[in-house]
Formats: structure tokens, sequence, C-alpha cells
């Protein structure tokens, strides 16, 4: 059984996913294969004062390659009065509890108890057993089993009588939950929340390698064929945590491509779109109108349709391309851009938590051709 790991840390953390992709490339394509579930790890500092510090440190003497019960402290909730008998109790759901799972009932290093969860339903968690102690106020909080990787960092402010510490944790239960909020298109999830708090950062690079001898021109050689934007979609989430991070899940970091809806007008309609046409006139981005063939392009006019370009050709100033019929009126006011088919840039994703207001993430994408 492992041992609750017993301090309070500061107000904030930092918790990271780790998965592991292998990407095959060709010049034209690309082939992900996932070679590994998520890994969690979560990284916690700490002031704590002498005798504090102390018992941390004899901890780690004592077990020092033991497992350890690691509550969730960016997932706490403040509860009411608990007294002995009780099995049920009033929590913020929207977390990592789950039947079979633990968590803990905090009131102080030393006044804390771990507890079986039964079943989960919202706003509430019912308990295995009784908690079996008294708190008249107390923080309930997931807990997850883990390992200490590297062992207590410590740097004494001089004769206060505080630590500052730091511990980060190796998560060893899974905590894999794959599942997705979005809509489907061609069986991928239709992401049309890119952003909360930042704009969606993005550029477009071709890559090539750089031919110089130093004395003579300098040529350009193309790497890939195909040339992909990149962007950067940064969350910051006072709720919904533990969906966006199920959805991470799903993904598998670099493994799974998805639709990338950016809000972007890319194309401005000239004219009205019937219900049952099969040709719309925009006007003019390409300077090669047949290289739109293949991509997808989004009507939003409050309701939201997705159409493939199936035939392009210029006419003046305006593309003519060939979709089939949306099935209702489109006016020219209505939004009209293309879908980027994307995937994670990278296996590890950080989030910096806030305990009890936000957590935060930036997330790397890549196109990747269609």
């Amino acid at each position: 059984m492992p041992n609750l790991w017993p301090f309070r840390p500061v107000p904030t953390s930092t918790e990271a996913l780790s998965w592991e992709t292998q990407i095959i490339k060709t010049p034209t394509t690309e082939r992900r294969i996932a070679l590994r579930p998520a890994r969690q790890s979560i990284s916690y500092s700490y002031l704590l004062r002498d005798q504090e510090n102390a018992e941390a440190e004899w901890l780690i003497r004592t077990y020092p390659l033991e497992d350890w019960w690691v509550p969730l402290w960016f997932e706490a909730s403040p509860a009411q009065a608990i007294d002995p008998a009780q099995t049920v109790i009033e929590v913020d759901t929207d977390a990592h509890y789950f039947a079979g799972g633990s968590l803990v009932v905090w009131a102080s290093c030393d006044a804390a108890t771990v507890c079986e969860i039964d079943s989960v339903a919202p706003g509430e968690v019912t308990l295995s057993a009784p908690v079996g102690a008294t708190y008249a106020k107390a923080i309930v909080m997931p807990v997850r089993t883990g390992w200490i990787d590297g062992g207590l960092q410590q740097s004494r402010i001089r004769e206060r009588g505080i630590t500052d510490a730091s511990v980060t944790f190796q998560i060893r239960d899974d905590d894999a939950t794959p599942e997705t909020p979005w809509d489907q298109y061609l069986d991928l999830d239709l992401v049309t929340k890119c952003g909360t708090v930042e704009p969606l950062a993005a550029s477009v690079a071709p890559v090539f390698s750089t031919i110089d001898n130093g004395a003579g021109p300098v040529s350009l050689e193309p790497l890939d064929e195909f040339i992909a934007s990149r962007h950067t979609m940064s969350w910051r989430l006072k709720s919904n945590l533990w969906t966006r991070r199920k959805w991470l899940h799903y993904v598998r970091g670099r493994d799974r491509a998805f639709w990338l809806v950016d809000w972007q007008r890319d194309f401005t309609l000239v004219n009205p779109i019937s219900a049952a046409a099969i040709t719309t006139t925009v006007k003019k981005i390409a300077p090669v109108a047949a290289d739109l063939i293949g991509r997808h392009i989004l009507f939003d006019d409050g309701t939201r349709t997705v159409r493939e370009i199936t035939g392009a050709t210029d006419s003046g100033t305006n593309h003519i391309l060939t979709i089939a019929p949306i099935g209702r009126i489109i006016q020219t006011t209505a939004r009209v851009g293309l879908l980027r088919k994307v995937r994670l840039d990278s296996d590890v994703i950080e989030f910096a938590h806030s305990h009890g207001f936000f957590s935060a993430t930036r997330i790397p994408l890549v196109e990747v051709p269609e």
C-alpha cells in the first residue's frame, strides 16, 4: 500500500503528458505509429518549515523507491464538515474521479484519509467504506499512484526556518481515458475551438536545404513537396480541463490527425449559393486554381457544413469551385474558410496549473497532407 505524500504545495504546479510516436515521412505523405500510451508527471513546489522539511527528508530516506499516493491539488474541492460514518462526499467531479480509484480527505499534513471510490455521479462521489474520521473543514481531491523522480530538491531560506523544496512524481497508474467532444468529418475530429485567451499563432514556410560552398551562388533544394503550416493553440481553462485532457489522450500525441477550424475567411462569396448548386464563385486566392482541388472548406452561416472541392477553374479575378450541393441557401455574408488537416507537433504537452483558478497550456500543431 502506498504512503500518502502529505505536504501542501504552493498554489502552482506543472503537469506533463507524454506519448511516443514514430513518424515515417516521404516528400508527400507521412505514416504515424503510436508506440505507447501516455505517461504523466507532476511537479510540485513547497515552502516547508524546518520540522516539515525534516519529515519530508526522512520520508525519502525511509521509502526511497516506494510508490506514493500523489494528491492532485489542481483538482481539489473544498468540503463541508465530514463525519466518520459518511460515505458520500460532494465534490466537483470534473476531475479524475472514477470507480475503483481513490481520493484523499485532507485537513493538514497530520490529518488526511485516503478512501476508495465506489461510484461517481455528477457533483458527488460515493466511497466503498465510511471515511472513518471527523473533519470540521477539509479539502477533497483525487490521488494517483506514483514514484518520486530525482528525490527532494531543497533550497533553504537562511535564518527564516523555511525551505523552498520541490518534488517531481512520475505517475504509475494509467491516466488514459480517451474521449472526444468534437463532431466528426470523414472520421476525424472537427475542432472548432482553437484557443481561449490568446490568438492562434501560425506560420507557413517551406522545408529546404541550402547548398552553399561559400564562393558561388546559393542553391535551394526542397525536402518536402508539401508546404505545411504550423500553429500554436493556447488553452486557459477554469472548467472543462478534464474534458480537454481526455481529448489529448484520444489524439495520442502526434499520432491522430484532426481538422482545425481557424475561423479565417479564406474565401469571399461573389454570389449567394442556392440549395442545389454544384458550383460557387469566390474571389481568387490561389495562382493556380487546380491546387485547390481536394481541399475541404467550411461554410458557416450559423450552421456548419463542410464540402470537398472537386473542381476549380479561374474566371477573371474569381475562382469557380465545384462542390456537392449544400441543401440550403448560403448568403454572401457567411464565413467560408479552408479546413486544415493537422496533428500535434509534439509528443509532450505541459499544463501550468494555478490551483483553484485556471490551467494553461500551449499546443503546437503542424499541417499534414490530406
